[in-house]
């Protein structure tokens, strides 16, 4: 019975780290596929002298569409500007982030800030950089 119960923790925690590859490799493809909102964002605040209210903005000059995450659980972009950027994304004028809880119950996600200044600790969690991007552990 003891070993029938440490197999299926063995099993449990493989299971998890396997999970947790696949995570991983999801996270950093995304990053790769959200560089073409950073860079949209970029350049309307290059032509503009300042970012755009909200990403509808950058249709159709600057994007076709307002591209999927290409996460199936976690869709959408969050875009934040002005104050809301500012106070709340460490004095930036622009931020993304992408809500990413695991299991339900966290609040884990990811976050762009075009100043790339991101804390070691913040929005509740730790930072671990993912290229420009960080990813929040909560």
């Amino acid at each position: 019975m003891l070993l029938f119960s440490l197999g299926g923790l063995l099993g449990a925690f493989c299971g998890m780290h396997i999970g947790s590859i696949g995570r991983w490799s999801g996270v950093r493809d995304f990053v790769q596929r959200s560089e073409t909102v950073v860079q949209a964002i970029h350049q309307y605040e290059q032509e503009h002298g300042q970012p755009p209210a909200d990403l509808q903005q950058l249709v159709p000059q600057y994007l076709a569409a307002i591209p999927s995450t290409g996460m199936g659980a976690y869709p959408h972009y969050e875009y934040h500007c002005g104050d809301d950027a500012y106070q709340g994304f460490r004095k930036n004028p622009w931020a993304l982030s992408v809500d990413t809880p695991q299991w339900g119950i966290n609040f884990d996600m990811l976050v762009y800030l075009p100043n790339q200044n991101y804390p070691k600790e913040g929005y509740g969690g730790v930072l671990e950089r993912v290229g420009s991007w960080a990813y929040v552990h909560e």
